[in-house]
């Protein structure tokens, strides 16, 4: 299954926003999601790194509970 544009401005915008909802630092989300300050800098400007990891859509499951199908779906 190939990921589109849409799907992928979706999850930035997802990642950034559990972010802000559970009120974790930029630093603590990016240990938790097992990726550098510096990508979780690109992704909140909605800019999606070269090396996005699938990792990610699994690490947001395991501290959030939201399936990794759901992160591409819609807007949360």
């Amino acid at each position: 299954m190939k990921t589109t544009d849409d799907e992928i401005e979706i999850l930035l915008h997802n990642i950034k926003a559990l972010r802000l909802r559970s009120g974790y630092s930029k630093r603590k989300m990016a240990q938790y999601l097992g990726i550098s300050l510096y990508t979780l800098n690109k992704i909140e400007k909605g800019e999606c790194p070269p090396q996005l990891d699938i990792y990610i859509l699994f690490a947001v499951y395991w501290h959030f509970g939201i399936l990794p199908s759901k992160l591409l779906e819609r807007k949360i």
